[in-house]
């Protein structure tokens, strides 16, 4: 126990304390301790000045699970500018678009997931959604 406690406080491994924040924070979310994941994973974040992508997408997931969706939002809107290149970011984005019912922006994103990534898992299905929703009579 020290020893983690030692870790995680530590300055002398950042990058080792930023997993364990990761891990223990991907412990709490698949518990559903919704709060308990957020500060950890905003904890690995911070460890690595923003470079850390997975915390950063966890985190993102952890809002939208908790309903912060303007934070989400913004979380997706620096994401998808830091890392362009991950199908991941755009797919956080299509579905924090979706969710507030911006379908057409929504739509945009999952298909630049797909652009960067053909195999992006379940973005054409959300995608094909988010087109339905928009289409939909009210």
């Amino acid at each position: 126990m020290a020893l983690a406690e030692g870790l995680v406080d530590g300055d002398a491994l950042p990058g080792l304390a930023a997993r364990i924040e990761f891990n223990v924070g991907n412990s709490a979310r698949r518990a559903e301790r919704w709060e308990e994941a957020l500060a950890r994973y905003t904890s690995a974040i911070e460890r690595t000045g923003g470079g850390f992508l997975p915390a950063r997408t966890n985190q993102i997931v952890t809002l939208i699970a908790l309903g912060r969706l303007d934070e989400a939002l913004t979380g997706t809107s620096a994401l998808v500018a830091d890392a362009p290149e991950l199908a991941s970011s755009w797919h956080q984005h299509g579905i924090v678009l979706a969710k507030r019912g911006v379908y057409g922006d929504a739509i945009e994103a999952f298909s630049r997931a797909l652009e960067v990534d053909y195999q992006s898992p379940n973005s054409a299905a959300y995608r094909d959604r988010a087109r339905e929703l928009l289409e939909a009579p009210d």
